[in-house]
């Protein structure tokens, strides 16, 4: 079947030697390790949704609008709001909004209307209703009862 028999390799396998030993074998040089890696670092900014929410809890340190603990607050309705904000909205609130507030009001009880009229709507009450607020309302920024 060709080839060589099987006597044959055999010698052969037992002729192969071993590569002598180097006596003077050196190591390569070590490389120094590597340092550990740090831990991901977690975020002390609050984003999203519910970022006041995260702050005012004590998940976070701070919102992405620069938000602490102490500047936010919860409003009457209980929203989580920043501080300086409510009380800016509430002098704007005392200034203008609710002095147009007053005249609606007290033009809706003059007129003697009851129920929702859409003011200075399609209607000739709701234009009425306009008419009278708006007098009322710059009667009274002009500082007149």
């Amino acid at each position: 079947t060709g080839g060589k028999p099987r006597k044959v390799m055999k010698v052969m396998k037992a002729k192969r030697q071993a590569l002598p030993v180097r006596e003077s074998f050196e190591m390569p040089p070590t490389r120094p390790k590597p340092k550990a890696k740090k831990g991901v670092q977690t975020s002390v900014i609050a984003k999203g949704r519910l970022a006041k929410a995260m702050v005012s809890m004590g998940r976070k340190v701070k919102t992405a609008g620069g938000l602490t603990q102490e500047s936010i607050m919860k409003n009457p309705r209980g929203r989580l709001v920043s501080r300086k904000a409510s009380a800016a909205a509430k002098v704007r609130f005392e200034k203008g909004l609710h002095v147009w507030n007053k005249a609606v009001s007290d033009a809706r009880q003059t007129l003697r209307l009851q129920g929702f009229v859409a003011i200075n709507g399609g209607t000739p009450m709701g234009k009425a209703l306009y008419a009278k607020a708006r007098a009322l309302f710059i009667a009274r920024k002009a500082g007149q009862p």
